[in-house]
């Protein structure tokens, strides 16, 4: 509900799309979804770029940032430092959503390239589902 109240806000002030269903704009459901990241003084994400978490990498883009003071910062840029106290919005695929959110500081770099691995094979899935859209355009 929070983050549909920031995105309302922001749609309404910035553009001219019609503030609508955003779950259903997003297509959050059983694919697709929404997670918040509280950071807490041994989380992993705790004093790192986004650019050094590189979520990207595993599908997962980085919506915004709520700090502690109260302040959102909408899309940040990649060079900002994640401090402890800032809950990180994300929006992905949900079950990389749930893999980062269960993820400990002591994170191996097996357990990564495994993680890496995964996305690929989504990545190809989705690009396949890509083609066959394409195709039926034609």
């Amino acid at each position: 509900q929070w983050v549909n109240n920031k995105i309302k806000k922001h749609l309404g002030r910035y553009s001219s799309i019609e503030l609508a269903d955003y779950a259903n704009l997003l297509h959050i459901g059983d694919t697709f979804g929404i997670g918040e990241i509280y950071v807490e003084a041994n989380h992993w994400f705790k004093n790192k770029t986004i650019h050094e978490l590189a979520l990207e990498r595993e599908g997962l883009i980085v919506l915004g940032i709520q700090t502690p003071s109260g302040e959102y910062l909408g899309l940040p840029s990649k060079i900002y430092l994640i401090n402890q106290g800032d809950t990180v919005i994300l929006y992905g695929r949900a079950d990389m959503l749930r893999k980062i959110s269960e993820r400990t500081a002591d994170f191996t770099p097996k357990e990564k390239r495994d993680t890496l691995d995964s996305v690929v094979e989504l990545r190809k899935e989705e690009r396949e589902k890509e083609n066959e859209i394409r195709e039926h355009r034609l």
